[in-house]
């Protein structure tokens, strides 16, 4: 037996499609943080420089300590990758 879907029905799955399709798409343009395997870097023990998207990564550790099975390694980290469009001259860089 077919089930008839009504056209509040149909109207509740369309904004439910375009809802999720609106909230999927968001993370795909984002910067990538921390350490892109195949990536050119440069910088030291504590700051690595991401030279392809300027992209600073801080390390701090703050606590290190041995363990029978695993290690307690306590690290805080930061990446300085802020991007918003620059109005220059009347054109977007």
């Amino acid at each position: 037996m077919a089930h008839k879907l009504g056209t509040a029905g149909m109207r509740t799955c369309l904004a439910l499609a375009a809802s999720l399709l609106l909230f999927c798409c968001g993370g795909v343009a984002q910067v990538t943080i921390g350490l892109p395997p195949f990536g050119s870097f440069r910088g030291g023990s504590a700051d690595v420089v991401n030279d392809a998207n300027l992209n600073v990564h801080l390390s701090v550790p703050v606590v290190s300590k041995a363990g029978r099975g695993l290690p307690l390694n306590y690290v805080l980290g930061y990446d300085s990758s802020l991007w918003f469009p620059v109005n220059l001259f009347g054109q977007s860089v």
